[in-house]
């Protein structure tokens, strides 16, 4: 009878750890519910305003259910994070922190409680790179790998993710050298355990791509990115956001190259496929972005012009602050209209984009180029 005591233990522990679970589940369901039900109301909230509203709503009935709110409060970190809005993400992956009781405290937690702080910790990590701080983020991920291998093993998916989240904050911190070595690290964990998924596979293989293309290493770069679209249409549908986002990269490689031909073959690819399904807004905005500049250089000024007024639009719509990718599709608009004849819009949209970039990043070579085009137009 005390033989089976221990295992009659694990048996309840995964029951409660199941019944949070589905409570979660349906908690997340509810977020997403809003709390105005009429029809006319529910066809028009976005995926954001439901989050917004519901979040709150549900948290603030759980006052008296520090765990379930936690764990929720994790889950709604992790949507926000993955619709890149760090900020909105921030509180509440920090409150899930506080109520997991940190790093700390992960010995004394269940195998998914561990799982998701190792999770939110990650995700704080990117809010950290987000807000600029990229030592901090580093330092916090390096000493999350190590958690995790410890609590998770190193073969848990979470060990190849902290890889693969270094490489993207040494790309975004600007050290070419440690986003190669960070991303050859990243590969090389990922084909060493053929158990990771090919997708955590694959952004191993695209990061690399990336750090080789931003040293310069087209080529290499332009396969390394082939080698991550065979590796997802192994597992993938066609029309899967992250065979789509692979395609892009790709395509970007070819411009890059200035192989326009496989660059707008892959390019419109992409923006058929969004088309017909619901892929990534900012995939199909850099998408629509990419062929508007290679109609653009063809000499197709309409064509490109509309091409990069639609990727503005998407972008806006999700991130209606301007950041530097629409300012400098921004820029591109005005060339359009500049080149097409139309001085004053030309003009408007380059005065518009200045103000912009003087306020966000007035030491970016974008921000020059603004002012000589302002220039040359008073000279016209």
């Amino acid at each position: 009878i005390q033989s089976a005591r221990p295992s009659r233990d694990q048996a309840l522990q995964i029951a409660i750890e199941r019944d949070k679970a589905q409570r979660v589940a349906t908690l997340m369901t509810e977020v997403f519910s809003t709390s105005d039900p009429s029809a006319e109301r529910a066809s028009d909230i976005t995926v954001r305003e439901a989050l917004d509203e519901g979040a709150e709503r549900v948290l603030g009935a759980l006052s008296d259910q520090p765990e379930i709110s936690a764990d929720l409060s994790g889950m709604i970190g992790k949507v926000y994070s993955n619709m890149n809005l760090f900020g909105e993400a921030r509180a509440y992956l920090e409150d899930a922190m506080s109520g997991l009781g940190g790093l700390e405290n992960i010995g004394n937690l269940g195998r998914e409680r561990q799982e998701l702080t190792v999770d939110v910790a990650k995700r704080l990590a990117h809010a950290k790179m987000a807000a600029g701080d990229h030592a901090g983020a580093e330092a916090d991920l390096l000493e999350l790998d190590k958690i995790a291998r410890e609590t998770l093993g190193a073969d848990h998916g979470s060990v190849l993710e902290i890889a693969n989240s270094l490489t993207a904050v040494a790309h975004d911190g600007g050290d070419k050298d440690q986003a190669l070595r960070r991303s050859l690290d990243a590969v090389a964990i990922a084909e060493a355990n053929p158990a990771f998924g090919p997708r955590l596979r694959a952004l191993a293989h695209n990061n690399l791509a990336a750090a080789l293309q931003y040293r310069g290493q087209y080529e290499e770069a332009a396969e390394r990115f082939r080698e991550t679209l065979e590796i997802l249409r192994g597992e993938l549908p066609e029309h899967h956001s992250d065979i789509v986002i692979a395609k892009a990269s790709l395509a970007a490689a070819h411009l890059t190259m200035r192989e326009s031909d496989e660059a707008a073959a892959y390019y419109e690819d992409v923006i058929a496929t969004g088309r017909d399904h619901d892929i990534a807004p900012k995939t199909m905005a850099i998408a629509l972005y990419g062929l508007g500049l290679i109609k653009l250089n063809g000499g197709d000024f309409a064509d490109g012009e509309a091409l990069i007024v639609e990727a503005i639009d998407r972008q806006v719509a999700i991130k209606p602050e301007p950041d530097y990718s629409i300012t400098l599709q921004r820029y591109m608009h005005g060339v359009a209209r500049h080149v097409s004849g139309d001085a004053p819009s030309a003009r408007q949209i380059y005065r518009e984009a200045l103000a912009t970039g003087l306020e966000k990043f007035p030491g970016r070579s974008l921000t020059a180029r603004l002012q000589s085009h302002l220039a040359a137009l008073a000279l016209d």
